[in-house]
Order: structure tokens, then sequence, then C-alpha cells
């Protein structure tokens, strides 16, 4: 059994860079958000997405909300795809008719 004197016993090291990569995300995050919001806010079905909220987090954009169809739905999609930083779409959209609900997603 190997014993450990008092520096071994410390917490342990930290990499220099943690905090140069907490800014990296956060100057990602904003860029994105920056990006989404100039997408929807020139498509031109911008009025039928403004019940739709996104979410990034290391690299994935979470779509969550409601449309009318299922092609405003594709389109959302489609628009907010080849984003810098966005890995991965997790959309969680639902389809809402007039009428009623057409299609909600499982949590």
């Amino acid at each position: 059994m190997k014993l450990m004197n008092e520096t071994q016993r410390q917490a342990p090291f930290v990499a220099e860079d943690s905090a140069e990569q907490v800014f990296a995300d956060r100057e990602a995050a904003t860029a994105v958000d920056a990006q989404v919001r100039g997408r929807l806010a020139d498509c031109r079905f911008a009025f039928f997405v403004n019940q739709v909220t996104w979410h990034f987090d290391d690299g994935v954009l979470t779509l969550e909300g409601r449309v009318r169809t299922e092609h405003l739905k594709c389109a959302l999609a489609s628009l907010l795809r080849d984003i810098q930083h966005v890995e991965q779409i997790i959309d969680r959209v639902d389809v809402v008719s007039s009428t009623g609900v057409s299609r909600i997603q499982p949590k």
C-alpha cells in the first residue's frame, strides 16, 4: 500500500485553460443565440414561429415550443442548420393546429 503525503492529498490539478474554456463556451453561446435570433427574425415565416424557444449548451441546440404545421417544423429545423458551434439540434417542437393538438413530442 502506497502512502500519500500532504501534497498528494490535495485536490486534483485544474487546468489553467478552464477559465478560458468557460469564456469560449459563453462566447459560443452568445454567437449561437445571435445567429438563431437573426435567422428567425429574417425568415418569411417569423410570425408563425414566435412560440419557439431555444437553449444552447455544449454544442447542442435544443428547440422547444409549438408551430401550426409539420411543414413549419421542418422549415424551422432546416433554417437553423449549419450554425457555427452547433453540433446537434434536438427538436422538441410540437405541431399544434388551430383546431387542437396535432402531434405532441413525448418528453
